[in-house]
């Protein structure tokens, strides 16, 4: 099944009760939980966890550091080749100079 028939499979009046029928206890419960379903998550984004963002701001800090460290990634396309096949490409604007400086 694609992600689109189970878009539209969705009762969208549903989701919305179950969201603005959260409460504090609820969304204090979802934050004291190791894992998540999609019930506590309903209680995270509901209006009663505006009290909590920070709290949540906090959490979310936490987990992505126990999961990717404090690292950096930075991605540089090498170009190994004399041709070009997108417009990001700029081979072609630099290997004619490099050309005509070796003859």
């Amino acid at each position: 099944m694609s992600f689109y028939k189970v878009l539209e499979n969705l009762d969208y009046e549903d989701i919305k009760k179950r969201i603005y029928g959260k409460t504090q206890t609820d969304v204090l419960k979802a934050l004291n939980k190791r894992t998540m379903n999609h019930d506590d998550f309903a209680a995270l984004v509901s209006p009663a966890a505006d009290a909590y963002l920070e709290v949540m701001a906090n959490r979310a800090q936490e987990e992505s550091l126990k999961y990717f460290g404090k690292s950096i990634v930075l991605y540089t396309p090498m170009y190994l080749a004399n041709y070009c096949v997108n417009s990001v490409c700029t081979v072609d604007l630099i290997m004619p100079t490099i050309l005509e400086d070796e003859s």
